[in-house]
């Protein structure tokens, strides 16, 4: 975000810059946040803001650590997408990520979390098997 706004609004979470940390392509990177090689450059998941211009985009498609307790890669998104279809919600989290933490009704990113602490994922036993 320019200097001339500090990012104050929840929107503002939707924006980074090429310089940014999420938006450098780089083998440091890719292995974490693997939508961002040039190939992924495309409208799929950045479009321009600001009238076009080239250096700030809308981030829209990486499976990146979103929520208190961090779920990411597109399994996570896909597993806890389908818990919410079983509890009623149709929510397109494979195809709108960002959905985790701009959704708060109801709150995705409490109940993302809650979900990763209770689910086990085999061959792992969940978080909370552990404590208690």
């Amino acid at each position: 975000l320019p200097p001339s706004q500090p990012g104050l609004s929840p929107e503002d979470g939707d924006r980074c810059s090429l310089a940014g940390r999420y938006c450098v392509a780089g083998p440091d990177c890719d292995a974490f946040f693997p939508c961002n090689t040039e190939q992924e450059y495309s409208s799929k998941n950045y479009s321009s803001i600001g009238g076009g211009n080239t250096d700030e985009f809308i981030y829209k498609g990486c499976y990146f650590g979103r929520g208190a307790i961090q779920i990411s890669y597109n399994y996570n998104y896909g597993q806890f997408q389908r818990f919410l279809f079983e509890q009623g919600l149709d929510i397109d989290l494979l195809n709108e990520p960002n959905l985790l933490i701009t959704k708060r009704d109801p709150p995705l990113a409490i109940m993302a979390s809650l979900w990763f602490y209770m689910t086990p994922q085999p061959p792992k036993p969940a978080m909370h098997d552990i404590i208690i």
